[in-house]
């Protein structure tokens, strides 16, 4: 029988620990086509399946007022078929192709997004071109679409989340600017858009002047696949209007007011608290964005410590900003029990007052954990990379504010996250919005202090 020999010690040792490499968001190489079109390319080794995102400056302020949500159809009958490909066909190339296409409508921009296998990416392309160039714009398409956004029309008016939200949006922008109605438009203009109308939207909108495209994947000459794909995307010889508005958020009310909107039949609240934030452009943007964090924006946040796991009002509360280049703002998001709203309310109106209770070391190093450790996760793919470098070029920044944003966060102390905070997220400057049963709130918010006023969320 072989003895049984202990291993050697040599084989227990541990391996030794070295720091990591420091990360940084990646450089892409950036190319200005003949026809206008930006490219910027990330050539990402072992990512097989290729993301791209394309963005147009089309700000929805361009859009007739009578044929409001006319850029939403135009982007959701994009991919129904196109001279090449009409009808389902276009949908079953792409499909052949492996090929997924998506859209989105901003405020300010449309994007249209494409991921394809790189074996597969060449006909993708093609096939992306017939969308972007030549759809079919068949006018049952259109109908259609138009009535599955007046299905969404009515879902949102007895929705009270999609109700807070709308009434937020009207007060700080009101009615009579394009921000502060929705933006896919309303049952009155829909009806009114035809065919020609979609067709010539989208001829004078849909050019690649005003557009950009990111591209990520591991493949050698990115750029030279865009090139040849939409190299020939021929540019319109009238000028570009890409917006007609520059937005102006209104006063708040005041201090301690509460727009209240009635739906007698809800069997929660929906609260909201808004105001103006900050651009991508301002340097104290993640000093703000690492505070949101610590006060809303992670489960052991201070909102959501007090609010639900201390007093049990709601599943779940928090603080949000989305940075833009005309119109930030940040926002407090939350349902609550009929019965404790107005308790809610105030208790949520001092935990944003930091300069009473500033933020600590732990709270600040725990979202910066969360914004900048876990980074090199959150952009391990070639569409987390594409999303990211598409927000930055269509804000008009440079490949490398992504990098200085992380570097700025990772200085930022306790004090210039509490004083940036407490400058922006100020109660002179906030828009109160609660949503349920105005019987029931309105004598309760009154005891607690609050000023109520009655406000339709009609549009």
């Amino acid at each position: 029988m072989t003895p049984i020999t202990e291993p050697t010690t040599a084989r227990h040792l541990r391996p030794s620990v070295i720091a990591a490499n420091p990360w940084l968001f990646p450089i892409p190489e950036i190319a200005r086509l003949a026809n206008g079109l930006e490219v910027w390319a990330y050539n990402l080794p072992g990512q097989h399946v290729i993301a791209l995102d394309l963005t147009l400056d089309i700000d929805l302020s361009v859009e007739p007022r009578q044929l409001e949500g006319i850029a939403t159809m135009a982007l959701r009958t994009s991919d129904e078929g196109s001279h090449d490909h009409p009808g389902p066909r276009l949908a079953e190339a792409l499909e052949s192709a492996g090929a997924a296409y998506d859209g989105a409508i901003n405020h300010h921009f449309t994007g249209c997004s494409l991921d394809a296998p790189t074996t597969r990416i060449q006909t993708a392309l093609d096939l992306f071109r017939e969308i972007l160039t030549t759809p079919e714009h068949n006018p049952a398409d259109l109908s259609r679409h138009v009535s599955l956004r007046l299905a969404e029309i009515e879902q949102e008016r007895v929705s009270g989340p999609a109700t807070a939200n709308r009434s937020t949006r009207q007060l700080m922008w009101g009615r009579d600017q394009r921000r502060g109605r929705p933006s896919g438009g309303t049952a009155e203009t829909l009806h009114r858009i035809t065919r020609d109308d979609l067709a010539a939207f989208h001829a004078s909108t849909w050019r690649p002047d005003v557009a950009r495209v990111v591209i990520a994947g591991d493949h050698p000459d990115l750029i030279g696949l865009v090139t040849e794909a939409l190299g020939d995307w021929v540019r319109p010889t009238t000028p570009a209007v890409t917006t007609a508005e520059v937005p102006t958020a209104l006063p708040p009310a005041g201090a301690g007011v509460v727009h209240l909107v009635d739906r007698p039949e809800a069997v929660q609240v929906d609260l909201r608290i808004g105001g103006v934030g900050l651009s991508r452009r301002d340097r104290d943007l993640p000093a703000l964005q690492l505070a949101g964090v610590a006060v809303g924006g992670s489960f052991l946040s201070r909102l959501n410590e007090r609010l639900r796991e201390d007093l049990g009002y709601t599943y779940g509360i928090g603080f949000s900003h989305r940075p833009s280049s005309s119109s930030s703002r940040w926002q407090v998001s939350t349902s609550v029990r009929t019965e404790v709203a107005a308790d809610a309310l105030a208790e949520t109106i001092p935990l944003l007052d930091l300069g009473s209770h500033p933020l600590t070391d732990r709270e600040v190093d725990d979202a910066r954990a969360q914004l900048v450790t876990i980074a090199p996760l959150r952009y391990e793919t070639a569409s987390a990379i594409v999303g990211q470098a598409a927000a930055i070029a269509t804000d008009g920044l440079d490949v490398d504010w992504i990098n200085r944003y992380f570097a700025r966060m990772s200085a930022t102390d306790p004090d210039e996250a509490t004083a940036v905070f407490s400058r922006v997220v100020t109660p002179q400057s906030q828009q109160t919005v609660m949503v349920g049963p105005a019987d029931a709130l309105r004598p309760a918010l009154k005891a607690r202090g609050f000023t109520v006023l009655p406000h339709r969320a009609d549009d």
